[in-house]
């Protein structure tokens, strides 16, 4: 890498290793924890988290030339070189991604922390960190907690042989260190197990367990669109392509070229479609769904997936055609995996028709097919304040800031809902929040007022909306709005102002 081999076997733990810019990734690793360790100073930094949701662990420094060196100048902090640990939930490494689908929440802990003396680490939970190692005839077990441990029941073995066994109570100001005569000839043997005063197995190392675990392929550019093989590598060339921002590559032509051999396949039409949807070629995108949907109802009348029948649906409701829109939303439902994104957008359109009982209805479906959609929170307290029922509407809201305390949409409910009651110190600690946790940036008004506006709610749209100009006076685009919703509201001339 860089014209240094490392191949030999290189310990790239070793800063003084490492001469040039790299980065290394620990893939598909079975332990928890990935972390960096200072001799010297005999202390180290740790992240702990659960490696099935999170897999990415990386090392990254600028090496120790003279390259690195000058860059170890030109930073800010003055104590030398350093290095960079980074962590991946739901992606194996920095430059791979995952899908996070419409008003999907993806959840995850992890826990960063300090450790001391402890040398390299042979395995690590969020209470208990070991290290084990063997040489010259002795066995070296050290042990930290971030936390009183009582009562540990530590056992150490060797095949069939018990090297050490202790009831020990451990806290963080200490290290639990022993050493333990031993010859070990295969480290394979060894087994340490630290379990609670229950019995509870609390931690374990097996070196026994190691494995190398198979390295992924290297990535392969793309072929031209006439040397893919078939429809189904066009669309997942094109998709890839899509998902990775790719700089000099194109999905398009990949996705016609699929489309030019099958004019009538479902997934290339619909990627095209979403194509010219996300660039607000609305009647562009609409041929392309509807013949998705074509194909996709030649044998069923009720396709597997409904993904289809709800980008149609968006593509008809920025067509102005919300009738049509409405519809094929609904039609969406009928497949579980659009259930939730399908009756949140027909709950919008509820709002924009008035239809407010509908709206607390078909935003309950929403709810009842994903209780982490906070958008659909946001509606139906909204559809409970339009019906003049503002108690259940704090309720809802008020569930929902209990879930997620930065949903700013939520809180404007609680300001609305209250302000409805004539409670305004009520509405004006709550106003309070909001802005605290906007951090007065303008964008996050902005996101939460489009989310109104999508639901025909110009009036809260605006009011919440007038609050990012007390935060940024000078951005552009919050009287593009402001314009835009007075617009909306009817009111022109204060449109042009």
């Amino acid at each position: 890498y860089y014209k240094v081999d490392y191949s030999p076997g290189t310990d790239i733990s070793r800063y003084k290793n490492i001469p040039v810019p790299t980065s290394y990734m620990a893939i598909n690793s079975n332990y928890d924890f990935v972390g960096g360790y200072e001799h010297d100073s005999q202390a180290g930094l740790l992240h702990v988290a659960n490696h099935h949701v999170s897999p990415g662990k990386k090392q990254w420094t600028w090496g120790h030339s003279d390259f690195g060196q000058a860059w170890d100048r030109n930073l800010t902090d003055e104590d030398g070189p350093y290095i960079e640990l980074m962590t991946g939930m739901f992606t194996d490494n920095q430059p791979d991604f995952t899908w996070l689908m419409p008003n999907e929440e993806k959840h995850f802990t992890q826990y960063f922390l300090p450790y001391r003396e402890l040398g390299v680490l042979k395995n690590a939970t969020k209470d208990i960190l070991v290290a084990l190692d063997s040489a010259e005839g002795k066995v070296n077990l050290k042990i930290y907690v971030t936390g009183e441990q009582k009562d540990l029941d530590i056992r150490l073995t060797y095949g069939d042989d018990v090297l050490f066994s202790a009831i020990a109570s451990i806290v963080p100001e200490e290290v639990y260190s022993r050493e333990i005569t031993a010859n070990i000839q295969d480290e394979n043997k060894l087994l340490l197990t630290i379990s609670s005063a229950s019995g509870k197995e609390l931690i374990r190392y097996e070196p026994a367990t190691n494995k190398l675990n198979n390295i992924p392929q290297a990535a392969k550019p793309a072929l031209l669109p006439e040397d893919v093989e078939n429809t189904e590598q066009l669309f997942l060339t094109g998709q890839h392509l899509e998902q990775y921002r790719h700089a000099t590559y194109s999905p398009v032509p990949y996705y016609e070229e699929a489309l030019r051999r099958d004019p009538k396949d479902i997934r290339n039409n619909n990627a095209l479609g979403l194509w010219h949807l996300r660039r607000g070629q609305f009647a562009k995108s609409e041929a392309y769904f509807r013949k998705a949907i074509e194909t996709s109802t030649q044998r069923n009348p009720n396709p597997y997936d409904g993904e289809c029948y709800y980008n149609l649906g968006l593509a008809l409701k920025y067509l102005g055609r919300d009738k049509e829109a409405y519809g094929y939303f609904y039609k969406a439902t009928w497949s579980v995996a659009w259930k939730d994104a399908g009756y949140f957008s027909v709950a919008q359109l509820d709002l924009i028709n008035s239809d407010y009982e509908l709206a607390v209805e078909h935003s309950q479906s929403s709810i009842d097919r994903n209780a982490k959609n906070s958008k659909a929170y946001v509606l139906q307290s909204a559809a409970y304040r339009k019906l003049q029922k503002p108690v259940p509407a704090i309720v809802i809201a008020s569930e929902s800031v209990k879930q997620d305390p930065f949903n700013l949409g939520a809180l404007y409910e609680l300001v609305c809902a209250h302000r409805g009651l004539g409670e305004e110190e009520k509405a004006e600690q709550y106003l309070t929040d909001l802005i605290s946790l906007s951090r007065n940036e303008a964008q996050n008004f902005i996101e939460y007022a489009l989310d109104y506006a999508a639901a025909g709610l110009f009036t809260e749209a605006y009011n919440l909306l007038k609050h990012a100009v007390k935060g940024d006076a000078t951005y552009p685009m919050v009287y593009y709005y402001l314009g835009y919703f007075q617009y909306k509201l009817g009111n022109k001339e204060q449109a042009l102002a």
